[in-house]
């Protein structure tokens, strides 16, 4: 892909993003009874949900300085994983399967730096928000990682708005929320390299998602009580399947595919 068309591409991804921001806050203000005083607070914040601003807490120096600690960590990390990628293992010659699993770290700091980042800068309004990633490293499951530690902002909507519909039914929640998360993820990213650019990527988003919602119902299913039976199983669907979602058009979105 040349440089106008990956130009063409973050453009219409971050033109995604705007309006999905506020698609979701406008259907969690829906959802929720919002007061006039939690309106432009709410609006302002990178929050989804309004159940997410209600957990804002008043900032202090420690939340301060551990927010700012970790912006500087991934200020490092980001740029030295992104060149020990481009500068080491491109020139490698690696196949797109390889480069899709050794992008997972430098895309894992990426995303924990833009998060922090936007913690950090609405730290200015005196507030503490909650963390976008809570260590998610340390998850002993795939519900654990994606219900309370990966993109908490965007889960705690996703429980909100779309797995609320089916409380009685938390198996097709379940399926529900991973389906929405997969055709989010394939219009973002997906869908213009395939219109624009006749790059057929299609069905990764969602295939990785749909692996997801599978082993989530198969650890409530079947590992219930095998802690470490779970971990290695919750890794391993993680992981794996992780270049069905690091494609061509995600690593292309982020700089990574040259």
């Amino acid at each position: 892909m040349s440089l106008s068309d990956v130009t063409l591409l973050r453009v219409w991804i971050a033109v995604a993003l705007l309006l999905s921001l506020v698609a979701a806050k406008a259907t969690s203000m829906r959802a929720a009874r919002v007061t006039r005083d939690e309106v432009p607070g709410f609006i302002w914040s990178p929050l989804l949900s309004v159940a997410s601003w209600r957990q804002r807490t008043p900032l202090n120096g420690l939340l301060l300085r551990t927010k700012a600690a970790r912006f500087a960590l991934f200020a490092v990390l980001v740029p030295v994983t992104w060149w020990l990628y481009l500068a080491v293992l491109v020139p490698l010659g690696p196949s797109l399967l390889l480069r899709g699993y050794a992008a997972i770290i430098p895309l894992y700091f990426l995303v924990e730096l833009f998060s922090t980042s936007l913690e950090l800068a609405f730290s200015l309004s005196g507030w503490s928000i909650p963390q976008h990633m809570r260590n998610p490293l340390a998850a002993r499951s795939i519900d654990e990682l994606w219900g309370r530690r990966w993109g908490t902002w965007v889960s705690s909507w996703l429980r909100q708005v779309v797995f609320a519909r089916y409380r009685r039914q938390p198996t097709r929640g379940t399926l529900a929320v991973f389906l929405f998360s997969g055709v989010w993820h394939e219009v973002l990213v997906d869908v213009p390299l395939g219109i624009f650019y006749r790059i057929d990527v299609m069905g990764g988003w969602s295939a990785y998602f749909a692996i997801q919602a599978c082993g989530v119902l198969a650890e409530r299913t079947f590992l219930r009580g095998h802690r470490r039976a779970r971990f290695v199983f919750a890794w391993a669907v993680l992981l794996l399947p992780a270049p069905l979602a690091l494609n061509a058009a995600t690593l292309s979105a982020i700089g990574l595919l040259t």
